[in-house]
């Protein structure tokens, strides 16, 4: 990949100056570290925030969108109308450069695992959130459940992390762009977005079942292993509580 920097207009209030990489995907045996350092530098104790509290960005942030055979990762920084867009995407590099030369603080990469592994664990508390974990880890990643990652995660070490930030933090193989802002005071018109959608069959007809939805009538309710603690309220309620364990949250 050949390094280039997109100069662009935008209707947005402010400007954008974002700094890409081509990241691991699920496949490698770097998606782990990939993953945490992703966290690290998107951590508002990090140094890329700092830009904030410098007054040289008006956000800054890390994000990360993972695939099976590439991932995406990438730092976004805003800037004011009239603002210097070039030196905020310069200040952007320089903070990518010094994390890929030197690594992230140990605090902050063991703040990042434990935020990773509890997110997965408060998924836990809803049915969506458990349907959610397991489609991740089996459909888009091709794991065998969501431990697998938890387990990766766990085993990630300050010198991992060190090694991928060197690796794919490179400026020699990053994508660019400045988003400066050029209001035009013209609505924007909706004949880009083409015509209507209709998801609807053009054809209607009844139809037998497939063979596996067929079996939705055999199937039978399991005997419930849970043992809820019932308790009949002064006001006539009855309040059931199902307890279950699950660790708490903390911030990076």
């Amino acid at each position: 990949m050949k390094p280039e920097t997109l100069r662009l207009t935008t209707d947005q209030p402010c400007g954008l100056a974002a700094a890409a990489f081509r990241w691991p995907g699920s496949n490698s045996p770097d998606f782990a570290a990939a993953r945490v350092l992703a966290d690290v530098l998107s951590s508002k104790r990090g140094s890329l925030y700092d830009l904030v509290s410098k007054g040289k960005a008006l956000s800054a942030g890390f994000f990360f969108d993972g695939w099976r055979q590439a991932s995406l990762g990438y730092a976004l920084a805003s800037f004011p109308a009239g603002g210097d867009g070039t030196s905020l995407l310069h200040h952007v590099r320089e903070v990518l450069e010094d994390i890929a030369k030197n690594g992230v603080p140990a605090d902050l990469l063991n703040a990042a695992k434990r935020h990773e592994v509890v997110d997965a664990e408060f998924e836990k508390n809803s049915i969506s959130g458990v349907a959610m974990l397991w489609s991740d880890a089996l459909a888009l990643e091709g794991r065998q459940s969501p431990s697998d990652d938890i387990e990766a995660i766990q085993n990630v070490t300050l010198e991992n992390v060190r090694d991928t930030a060197r690796r794919f933090l490179n400026q020699k193989e990053s994508i660019s762009a400045i988003l400066t802002p050029q209001p035009s005071g013209q609505p924007i018109s909706s004949a880009s977005f083409g015509g209507t959608e209709s998801l609807a069959a053009k054809e209607n007809a009844a139809v037998p079942l497939p063979t596996w939805a067929q079996k939705v009538n055999q199937l039978s309710v399991p005997v419930s292993t849970v043992h809820p603690n019932v308790t009949m309220l002064s006001n006539g309620l009855k309040l059931i509580v199902q307890p279950h364990p699950a660790r708490g949250r903390d911030p990076i």
